[in-house]
């Protein structure tokens, strides 16, 4: 039984003025590709990071608090119309607190004086529930776009890596543990072709 011959292409890649045509052969050993050193961990990462962020944005699509940001003083809160506080619940205040020292609202949140006056005359008059409303609406939908892209990439991260360690896998069975592999080896071919010239 002859063994197999090795898979060849070929192809002409010039032909020089003098007639001379260029080919280039390339003839591969492997049909199954080794993946790249560090794909199997990177995407794993990438898969890990992802999630992470998964879990945040389902945080914050659900969440029964608005997210804003003070466009003076760049403070970001929350609040859900009746108490104000920080992202991470370092401080807080509502109408109450505002109504006995704003000068002590000010200090602990880093707002502006005007910010301080502002939100507490809102906190007063209830009028920050139709931008609270709004705003939490917002978040949802952002919420759900976010979650759908970030699964996707959780998703498509694993079944890249899965389908890598099987090329591992599959190599093994294919070439044996610790086999060497020629990758492909590159022939450029010059062949003499007959130009003819007329006379007269």
């Amino acid at each position: 039984m002859q063994p197999a011959k090795t898979p060849e292409l070929a192809y002409t890649a010039s032909i020089a003025e003098d007639g001379t045509r260029r080919a280039v052969t390339i003839r591969s050993t492997e049909v199954v590709l080794s993946p790249p050193k560090h794909y199997l961990p990177g995407k794993f990462v990438t898969a890990g990071i992802a999630l992470l962020m998964t879990f945040g944005i389902a945080q914050l699509a659900v969440s029964p608090v608005a997210y804003l940001q003070m466009r003076a003083s760049k403070t970001w809160f929350k609040t859900d119309a009746t108490t104000v506080k920080s992202p991470f619940d370092a401080w807080s205040f509502d109408a109450t607190d505002c109504s006995t020292d704003t000068t002590k609202v000010t200090r602990i949140t880093g707002f502006l004086v005007s910010e301080t006056d502002a939100i507490c005359k809102a906190l007063r008059e209830d009028g920050l529930k139709p931008l609270v409303k709004q705003t939490i609406e917002f978040q949802g939908w952002t919420g759900v776009v976010g979650l759908l892209i970030t699964l996707m990439i959780v998703f498509f991260s694993i079944l890249a890596a899965f389908a890598a360690q099987e090329a591992v896998l599959l190599r093994k069975r294919l070439y044996g543990e610790g086999t060497s592999v020629t990758t492909s080896r590159t022939e450029v071919v010059e062949e003499s072709s007959c130009v003819a010239k007329d006379s007269r």
